[in-house]
């Protein structure tokens, strides 16, 4: 007698997580129609001539250290000082602060915070007096740090352990909710106790082979982490440790001293605005990186929207890297933000491949197959007629991103 084959039992933790959220579903789909992005992977994020380009050659030539480390640490101590300064964009009414929040995760052993520290280091040797937010261990203390120093700076090491302390200790859940109430600068209330316009500029650091286990897919997709511009750096191919096993300190300190004396002399503006060219070149530029293939896949619009809302804070910091005085943003900063953003959307959808995007697509590909051949068929269809198709609520998830 034929033997009816068994359904498959592998998971798929990113179906049930779009099954309970929209926003996830649309980042999900986004993510399944970026296949033309890898071409900016290589692409530079840093305008050549720039006083981080000049940094940047100084850490390529004296260490074998990931260049995105000592790129985006400055990138973050400029959004800091933007921030202390009360410098924002307006665009139809809406405040945008430069409140960066990214996660840079590095191989172990890639020295993140000394790099880190060295970047401190060289901006005080300039007269630069960032603020630094403290290390808050609970809601209580948060919201106490956020009374001192709101609209600082905020630079925390092992972030995916700290972030999966937020996700799995009941007792951190009050701070995680403190933590988003921020990304969207509406009043921190605590015990009677009000702080009205909360923001930060905060930079996690990670290690790469640890840091998917910390974080869940709900927290990339809907959750914490997706607030977040992820960096994936890698061990440099054309150096090796054994070739600097001591750096050029005084050097590396000097030049990130001229980066910072540099940006400095270009005025920082209350108030910028982005000039209508600008916004339109963004958004086709952007979208022409999953039109190219011919498919013409639309983005998700929520999903665009947030990206563009990083890429406006971006294009203020470049505005000042360029070194134009005018407060308002053209072309050029927004074609480097773009690049910024796309090169984050890459390593994003790296992060999310750990947890199975991959598997999600191939089965995607096998469902729009299916229906292809039957225009009516439903979930229940799918489920019977698509091997790796487990239940029909997986099969109506994976018909919704076709």
């Amino acid at each position: 007698m034929k033997k009816t084959p068994k359904k498959p039992t592998k998971e798929y933790p990113i179906l049930d997580a779009i099954a309970r959220s929209a926003t996830a579903r649309e980042t999900v789909l986004a993510y399944l129609r970026t296949d033309s992005v890898a071409r900016w992977r290589t692409a530079t994020i840093c305008p050549p001539e720039s006083c981080l380009d000049r940094l940047n050659d100084t850490f390529r030539l004296h260490t074998s250290l990931p260049l995105e480390l000592p790129f985006f640490v400055f990138l973050h101590y400029m959004a800091a000082d933007m921030l202390r300064q009360g410098c924002h964009l307006l665009l139809d009414g809406q405040r945008i602060d430069p409140s960066l929040w990214s996660v840079i995760l590095a191989p172990q052993g890639c020295l993140k915070s000394i790099t880190a520290d060295w970047i401190g280091e060289g901006i005080r040797l300039a007269g630069g007096d960032i603020p630094m937010f403290g290390e808050p261990v609970g809601p209580k203390q948060f919201f106490e740090e956020m009374k001192l120093n709101n609209r600082t700076l905020w630079l925390r090491d092992e972030f995916g352990k700290f972030v999966q302390m937020l996700d799995t200790q009941a007792y951190m859940y009050p701070m995680k909710d403190l933590l988003l109430k921020t990304t969207n600068g509406a009043a921190l209330v605590r015990g009677g106790e009000r702080i009205e316009n909360p923001a930060l500029v905060i930079l996690g650091l990670s290690v790469t082979e640890t840091f998917g286990d910390c974080v869940s897919v709900d927290s990339l997709l809907d959750g914490f982490i997706s607030r977040f511009g992820l960096v994936i750096t890698c061990a440099r191919q054309d150096k090796s440790p054994a070739h600097h096993h001591r750096y050029e300190k005084n050097t590396i300190l000097e030049q990130i001293k001229d980066a910072w004396l540099k940006v400095r002399s270009v005025p920082c503006r209350p108030v910028y605005r982005i000039s209508a060219e600008a916004e339109e070149a963004y958004a086709y530029s952007f979208r022409q990186l999953w039109d190219e293939q011919g498919e013409k896949q639309s983005l998700p619009e929520g999903f665009f929207r947030r990206i563009l809302w990083r890429g406006l804070s971006y294009a203020m910091l470049y505005q000042r890297l360029l070194c134009i005085d005018s407060a308002e943003i053209g072309v050029i900063p927004m074609h480097w933000a773009g690049r910024l953003c796309a090169l984050q959307l890459v390593d994003a959808k790296m992060m999310l491949e750990q947890h199975g995007l991959n598997d999600v697509a191939r089965l995607v590909a096998k469902v729009r197959t299916f229906v292809e051949r039957k225009p009516k068929a439903t979930p229940r269809d799918v489920t019977l007629g698509v091997w790796g198709v487990k239940n029909i609520a997986h099969a109506a998830e994976l018909m919704s991103l076709l």
